[in-house]
């Protein structure tokens, strides 16, 4: 009895983090992410289906997103579907493939992205209290049938170690994602520059910066609000990686 209660609150809560998951999945952050267009239905035939079951979607860089259609008919459905989206995307059709350009998060934007994203966890918390609430009301209903109290308030224990879990849970994934919508991650790079002195001064706005000679080496959280401009600046960019993984920078980039 006591096992099948546990489990019952335990599945519920899973549930809830899963469904949790899934919705800010599709809140999107600066980078090009496959899962933004995951709540994305189109009208095929006259049912409703989604997106991910008629095409492929695929990050072409880190502000663009490609879609591959299985029907090329269907390109026009799709479109109007992503435009009719709260995304505020406009996608753009060559062929089989769409694009979908992401354009760049404003301060006050990422922080009601970020609003919305704590909201979501608030409901998902009540939820995973509701199961908890749930689960003590039949340990006190399972007591009035004779199971003994030394044994429903060790399984009451339990329970609330449980949802302690699933709580921090989603605690963790919430400071996640607030990273992703605040920064574009920490980033180390080493540039080269052809105007250093005005260079300089955009760089103060987005990044922490030390010259190194002809170059400048820059820590720091990256803002994509600022990617256009410095590439209008003419930085010539050797290479950055995360701490995380190495990666390379185009060769060049110029505005």
């Amino acid at each position: 009895m006591i096992s099948d209660i546990r489990k019952d609150a335990e599945v519920r809560m899973d549930k809830c983090v899963e469904a949790f998951k899934n919705q800010i999945s599709k809140i999107r952050t600066g980078r090009a992410s496959p899962s933004l267009l995951d709540g994305i239905v189109v009208e095929y035939y006259g049912t409703p289906t989604p997106l991910r079951q008629l095409a492929s979607v695929t990050v072409e860089d880190t502000r663009t997103l490609k879609i591959n259609v299985f029907d090329r008919s269907l390109g026009p459905a799709v479109e109007k579907a992503i435009m009719a989206s709260d995304l505020g995307l406009n996608p753009s059709s060559a062929g089989t493939d769409i694009r979908v350009p992401l354009p760049p998060l404003t301060e006050e934007r990422r922080k009601q992205l970020a609003k919305q994203c704590k909201g979501e966890g608030e409901t998902a918390k009540v939820s995973v209290r509701n199961a908890r609430r749930d689960g003590i009301d039949a340990l006190k209903k399972a007591v009035k049938d004779g199971l003994a109290e030394d044994e429903q308030k060790n399984a009451e224990a339990k329970l609330q170690k449980i949802h302690d879990k699933y709580i921090k849970q989603i605690d963790d994934m919430l400071a996640e994602k607030d990273k992703e919508i605040m920064t574009k991650g920490s980033l180390i790079f080493n540039f080269s520059v052809m105007n250093a002195g005005k260079t300089n001064k955009l760089l103060e706005k987005a990044f922490t910066y030390e010259n190194i000679g002809k170059k400048i080496l820059l820590i720091a959280p990256i803002f994509y609000d600022y990617e256009e401009e410095i590439k209008e600046e003419k930085l010539v960019c050797w290479s950055f990686h995360y701490p995380e993984r190495p990666i390379k920078y185009p060769k060049k980039v110029e505005g």
